[in-house]
């Protein structure tokens, strides 16, 4: 009776520790501790003692840690993209749109129509076209992508989910950097009984000691309209994905732009493959941006396939950080200042890039290594 009891104590108080809410930490990590989870290390090694084989049975309690989302989320139910309108009405302005399963947050629901805010783009949309309420968050855990985010000043990546050896230290990850999680939680018994994640960064796959980050769901956001203009009263706007698509020629192109963007962050988690060119089998880092750029109806018949070739072609212009648009291109290299990768510019100095052959697409600070070069393709 006595083990039983100690047992389910020791799960039981690993919860209170835990929470529901990732830890925030302050301080930067350095190259030798991460901070222990107080108490929890003495219960688990008695845990652990009293009966190694049901380790696997306290991962498995550990790992489906909910990660919370709004209740007043809405997410788009349509195949292609759904009309955000000026006021409650089929005859009002068309404000901007949700692409098929985005996500938005809901204010105020009223004679069918939701009152709602996504991204930039404040609105209406129609309840008959929109997962809410308990559906909403259903749905929102369906199509969301669970992802990590640094909040120390600097972080350990490890090859292993321990602090005992400092020769698994890979790299370091930066605070605000972003990735798609493999898996959620991983416990594993060292000193410090830490709780990790395992991730993808670059070009290594590794762990991230949980306290030091912040798990989120992340979800394709609206794309605001330029010259807002009333059309049809059909809200959906297409019964069929990609059924049409728009034609550029020039100028700010704000909506096309932000369009790049949030077609990219889709595609977060997707596998990398050398010369790549498909947005569902994998990609490499140029065919991540050229297939994004043609699956918004960017030409790119007269861009180069390889990044170096797309730095060095008179395609283009090169632009300034100053200058910088969500949508434009940034070129990395070596020391030499030979170019070796190019990722898309997402704005509030953020990229999204196909990492490496374990990495796939995930989200960096664009400072995560010296840029060499920027162009713009679009206007």
């Amino acid at each position: 009776m006595g083990r039983l009891w100690l047992k389910a104590t020791a799960v039981a108080f690993g919860f209170v520790l835990l929470g529901t809410s990732p830890l925030k930490v302050s301080a930067e990590e350095n190259n030798s501790v991460e901070t222990a989870l107080g108490g929890l290390s003495y219960y688990l090694d008695e845990y652990y003692k009293d009966n190694s084989q049901e380790t696997d049975s306290l991962t498995d309690l550990l790992s489906i840690e909910e990660v919370a989302v709004p209740e007043n989320i809405g997410i788009a139910n349509v195949n292609d993209k759904l009309n955000i309108r000026k006021g409650p009405g089929t005859n009002t302005e068309i404000v901007g749109y949700l692409p098929a399963k985005a996500a938005c947050f809901i204010s105020d629901i009223s004679d069918g129509w939701a009152k709602i805010t996504s991204g930039n783009v404040n609105g209406y949309v129609s309840t008959d076209y929109l997962w809410y309420d308990t559906q909403g968050v259903e749905k929102a855990k369906e199509y969301g992508v669970l992802t990590a985010t640094v909040n120390a000043g600097r972080v350990n990546l490890r090859s292993e989910p321990s602090t005992t050896d400092q020769s698994n230290i890979l790299t370091s990850v930066y605070r605000d950097d972003v990735f798609k999680v493999l898996d959620e939680t991983i416990l594993t018994r060292d000193e410090e009984a830490d709780i990790w994640i395992k991730v993808t960064y670059m070009e290594t796959e590794g762990y991230l000691a949980k306290q030091f980050m912040e798990l989120s769901y992340q979800w394709n956001e609206a794309i605001q309209v330029e010259e807002p203009k009333t059309t049809s009263s059909s809200t959906q706007v297409s019964s069929q994905p990609n059924s049409s698509k728009p034609a550029y020629s020039g100028g700010n192109n704000t909506e096309l732009r932000n369009t790049i963007v949030a077609t990219a962050k889709q595609y977060l988690g997707l596998r990398y493959v050398y010369g790549g060119n498909s947005l569902t089998s994998g990609t490499d880092c140029s065919g991540f941006c050229l297939a994004i750029y043609r699956a918004c109806g960017v030409d790119t018949s007269n861009i180069p396939r390889s990044s170096a070739s797309m730095a060095s072609s008179s395609s283009g212009r090169s632009v300034s950080r100053s200058e910088l648009r969500p949508g434009d291109l940034l070129f990395y290299g070596n020391n030499n200042k030979t170019v070796n990768h190019v990722a898309i510019y997402m704005g509030n100095n953020k990229i999204i890039h196909e990492s490496s052959n374990s990495g796939g697409v995930i989200i960096s600070d664009m400072d995560y290594r010296p840029y060499i070069k920027a162009k713009n393709f679009i206007d």
